[in-house]
């Protein structure tokens, strides 16, 4: 059984540089999509799993 990963988004956002309003949308293995909602912008990042 695997532990749930809780995660936070603390970089600014890309489109606006707004660092608050950032909110998790979707994952997948490789990759995590951000929404900021001062600015409605989408983003992917990547996901690195320390040990893996």
């Amino acid at each position: 059984m695997s532990t749930p990963v809780t995660t936070t988004h603390t970089d600014p956002c890309p489109g606006c540089d707004q660092a608050e309003g950032a909110y998790w949308v979707t994952s997948t293995p490789d990759t995590d999509t951000w929404a900021c909602r001062p600015c409605g912008l989408e983003w992917t990042i990547t996901v690195h799993i320390p040990g893996q």
